[in-house]
């Protein structure tokens, strides 16, 4: 069985250490340019969800911000700011929420936002700004959406990604891979590179 889902409400921004920084190239720099050779002090993010243990429920950030999230592991999966989401049971939203200024990076699937979910999803008024790699499913709402029915879905609206997709197989600039996607009135910008399986 599942615990009840519960409903989350973000009410101040967030600055997560070690993450107010601009990735390029191979290494990490700050906004004013200085370089930073070394992230072992770097803490990684431990995304919320297991297969096990999902997140149900909703979580609305207020328009308020989450800014530096950092994950560099090609050990873990799934990660993302969510790590699994949802069930056949209960639904997850997302909404109202700034992710800002984040770097996410392992050899599995990667999402900024959400990494795996399975069953109904809806994202609204959400902005993503950050950079995402992977070597397997990418994107920056959603990496693998799968979903056992017609009557279940993932809906993305009035939201928007800047920043940087890439991976080998399935790269998306909002999603890597899905069934049943509905997107209305969202925006790409910034780059997606893929091998096999890649669009905006």
């Amino acid at each position: 069985t599942y615990p009840n889902p519960k409903y989350f409400m973000q009410r101040t921004n967030i600055d997560y250490f070690g993450l107010e920084y601009i990735v390029s190239g191979e290494g990490f720099y700050e906004v004013n340019g200085k370089y930073i050779g070394n992230t072992t002090n770097f803490v990684e993010w431990t995304p919320i969800g297991t297969k096990e243990h999902p997140f149900l429920g909703k979580f609305n950030g207020k328009g308020h911000t989450i800014r530096g999230l950092y994950i560099n592991d090609d050990s873990k999966f799934p990660i993302g700011l969510f790590g699994y989401v949802g069930n056949s049971v209960h639904a997850v939203a997302i909404d109202s929420l700034k992710l800002d200024d984040f770097y996410i990076r392992s050899s599995y699937n990667v999402g900024g936002l959400v990494c795996q979910n399975e069953g109904i999803l809806s994202m609204t008024g959400d902005t993503l700004n950050g950079i995402v790699y992977g070597n397997s499913v990418a994107g920056s709402f959603v990496a693998d959406y799968f979903s056992d029915s017609l009557t279940t879905s993932l809906t993305i609206r009035n939201s928007s990604f800047d920043g940087m997709v890439s991976s080998s197989f399935a790269t998306g600039g909002l999603v890597g891979k899905a069934e049943n996607l509905i997107i209305e009135n969202s925006t790409v910008r910034g780059r997606v590179n893929g091998t096999t399986s890649a669009g905006g």
